[in-house]
């Protein structure tokens, strides 16, 4: 009987190259040898040029990196497993706790603004209660305003200030013409009494020229007297009349202050009275937070929104009105008409609200044509589940930052 004995070698062959058909034995795999024509087997190592090497991160989350920037030098990895040890340290840890205390300190500022809502609602909700009590405390304050007829008496004041100024003014002007007749009419006289004694010292050749002279000089000094008196008058009459004329121009501008006051007191208080108007025509809103802010001015370069209550664009084009609310946001429609070419488009909007620490725009678009977008922040939308995304983040990284392996 013949008896054959075969000999078989088994090589542990286990690694696969991942995109070409070849496997290779498991000792092969990060040797700093290329087996791999796709250089698979060197992920840990860099070592084929064009490959991926793969920074495992205990402590932080594992990603990869061109093998290229292996040996470079330069810390890629936070676990500095690119480079020879020693040459990194390991911040893996130290990084992922700067990520958790950010998600933190972002958490606790949701956590305020999602206070600001409760403390809005409690405010919106006392407002809705109160809505018709504030209705007529507004006309009944506006009535007793226009009752007061403060704004028609300053007005009558101070057209009576501006009569008087006007009138002073022609008293002033007429006081100056005055003092010019009897300047002239003393110079005229003066001039005549000049002549006629000119004459006598003619016929009667008295005197000497030394004489002659100090009459001159006395002549000539009275009359620079007459003229500095001319002068002084008038001076004295200019400033008697710019004083009182301060007076009451001072006078009319305090009166038109207050009336301008008491003008902008009556337009405040109406304003009031219409947006209370409103509130009680619009919708009640689930949210009271944002019955507390509603018709609060929001402005975005083109855009108005008047929270809860009317879009407009460039100040005179009406987008629309409130209308309801869906999960994308706030609808709001029947704008005015935007025609392209033969067709008529009505104007419409949504409005979608993100968490903030107070209303304002973030964006405004128009993605279609007369059809917008617009993203605004407000407390309102801050709810215990805007927590969830973040408070689930924050446990994963405890997770990554905690993991052994």
């Amino acid at each position: 009987m013949i008896v054959v004995f075969v000999c078989v070698i088994t090589l542990s062959q286990s690694f696969k190259c991942e995109t070409i058909d070849l496997t290779i034995p498991d000792s092969y795999v990060n040797d700093y040898y290329c087996d791999c024509p796709d250089g698979s087997d060197e992920r840990q190592t860099g070592f084929c040029p064009g490959t991926i090497f793969k920074c495992e991160n205990v402590g932080s989350t594992s990603k990869e990196i061109d093998s290229r920037f292996v040996g470079d030098g330069i810390c890629d990895c936070c676990d500095g497993s690119d480079e020879a040890q020693g040459v990194c340290a390991n911040r893996c840890k130290e990084e992922t706790q700067g990520h958790i205390d950010e998600v933190d300190k972002e958490i606790k500022t949701i956590e305020s603004f999602i206070q600001f809502n409760r403390n809005y609602q409690s405010e919106g909700k006392k407002t809705r209660e109160h809505l018709q009590q504030t209705l007529n405390d507004k006309k009944t304050e506006i009535e007793r305003m226009k009752e007061e007829k403060v704004v028609e008496t300053l007005d009558e004041e101070i057209n009576k200030i501006k009569e008087d100024i006007e009138h002073a003014k022609t008293q002033h002007e007429e006081r100056l013409d005055q003092l010019e007749d009897e300047y002239k009419d003393v110079l005229e006289k003066n001039n005549t009494q000049n002549k006629t004694e000119d004459v006598k010292e003619e016929i009667e050749h008295s005197g000497d020229q030394l004489e002659t002279n100090k009459t001159t000089e006395k002549e000539k000094t009275e009359e620079e007297l007459r003229l500095e008196e001319y002068h002084s008058k008038v001076d004295e009459e200019k400033k008697t009349f710019e004083e009182d004329k301060r007076t009451k121009e001072k006078e009319k501008m305090e009166k038109e202050k207050k009336q301008r006051d008491r003008k902008s007191e009556i337009e405040k208080a109406e304003k009031t009275l219409w947006e209370v108007e409103q509130k009680q025509k619009a919708k009640v809103p689930l949210n009271y937070c944002d019955d507390f802010f509603f018709m609060n001015e929001l402005t975005n370069n083109r855009y108005k929104l008047y929270y809860g209550f009317n879009v407009t664009q460039n100040g005179n084009i009406n987008i629309g009105s409130y209308d309801r609310t869906t999960e994308e946001g706030d609808v709001y429609i029947n704008g005015d008409i935007c025609k392209v070419g033969t067709l008529e488009i009505i104007r419409s909007a949504t409005v979608s609200k993100r968490c903030g620490a107070k209303p304002e725009i973030i964006s405004a678009e128009e993605p279609e044509t007369c059809k917008y977008k617009i993203v605004i922040n407000t407390p309102c939308a801050c709810t215990e589940e805007s927590l969830t995304d973040l408070v689930s983040k924050k446990s994963k990284l405890e997770a990554v930052r905690d993991r052994k392996i």
